[in-house]
């Protein structure tokens, strides 16, 4: 399968699936983002429909059709239409689960499966979860539905069971720091570097590799963070305010900034206690050494502890204001100088 870096069981149980063609009418494929959940559930959709019939070839209409998201039998549930994935606050209502099962019961229309791809499973309502769960339970043939879920411990128990559970776990920093070096011609020490800020997830090293906006953004991050560390409280205040702000619209990107904020103040914490071959973002380490400089062991423990409480709160739908004013108050003050 292209571009699937890892996870080497997962995608041998589909293509052992697909050769003996015993297919379940239904998988859930749980994991982070950016894993390659969708890519495999895409490419299942193709051999599934392949006109070679020892799919998928990628070259047939029937896999191109798939891959261009035009298949008529081939449902991604939770794109925009962009094809890129929703927003994790945009649900999966009845409503849609209604719609849906009026179709899957006619025959497919130009393949050999209807293939219904649950791109955002966790956002199911309860509603909908019940809804579908009587479709799970008695599948139409020519049937294949694929939820894909970060967490199957937020769906239904009952919708869990009717699935067969493939799990994808983070890739090892050096199998994708090699994929990078060979398919995308750049030095190690910058795969390495990517590899790293991945977290384990090929998918994110790819786009980062094929969309340069990736990086910058990440970085504008960085930039953010630091700056923030070393504002003065009206600074901090002024950012906590720009995230809330920001929470109400798309609480999806503010969750990912914080999470890079813990990441960035484990490379402290890294560095600290003498493991710099372990840091993230290499090419901030001298600020890194800095901010380590001033803080002890126990200080910079207590920021972490606060981040996780952060995000914590904030998935607690507490006041997102009072959340990050909470948390920009008691970073550690620094003598480090905003320029």
């Amino acid at each position: 399968m292209r571009q699937i870096v890892g996870n080497e069981r997962a995608v041998q149980i589909i293509t052992s699936s697909i050769k003996s063609g015993s297919i379940h009418h239904a998988y859930l494929f749980e994991g982070p983002e950016h894993i390659g959940k969708l890519t495999v559930a895409e490419e299942f959709a193709m051999a599934l429909n392949c006109e070679t019939g020892d799919g998928p070839c990628l070259e047939c209409d029937q896999c191109k059709r798939v891959g261009n998201h035009t298949h008529a039998d081939v449902e991604f549930i939770g794109l925009n239409d962009n094809d890129a994935l929703s927003s994790k606050q945009d649900v999966i209502s009845i409503e849609k689960i209604r719609e849906i099962q009026k179709k899957i019961f006619l025959s497919p229309f130009e393949g050999k499966y209807r293939v219904l791809i649950f791109c955002n499973a966790d956002n199911l309502t309860l509603e909908a979860s019940n809804c579908l769960l009587k479709t799970l339970e008695s599948p139409p043939e020519g049937v294949v539905i694929i939820l894909l879920s970060l967490n199957a411990t937020t769906l239904l128990s009952t919708v869990v069971s009717r699935c067969l559970i493939i799990q994808f776990k983070p890739v090892s920093n050096t199998l994708i720091k090699n994929y990078l070096v060979n398919c995308y011609a750049i030095n190690e020490e910058k795969a390495s570097e990517i590899s790293r800020i991945s977290n384990g997830c090929p998918g994110w090293a790819i786009t980062a590799m094929e969309d340069r906006v990736v990086l910058e953004e990440f970085n504008r991050i960085i930039d953010k963070i630091e700056t923030t560390i070393k504002g003065d409280l009206s600074l901090r205040f002024e950012y906590a305010d720009e995230m809330a702000s920001r929470y109400r619209k798309d609480r999806k990107s503010v969750k990912d900034e914080l999470y890079i904020w813990l990441n960035y103040w484990r490379d402290i914490l890294l560095i600290k206690v003498g493991s710099v071959e372990l840091v993230i973002h290499n090419s901030r380490l001298e600020f890194l050494r800095l901010i380590g400089n001033q803080m002890s062991i126990v200080a910079i423990l207590d920021v972490i502890t606060r981040l996780v409480n952060t995000l914590n709160l904030l998935d607690s739908n507490v006041n997102a204001n009072l959340a990050l004013e909470q948390f920009v108050i008691s970073l550690p003050a620094t003598n480090l100088k905003v320029n």
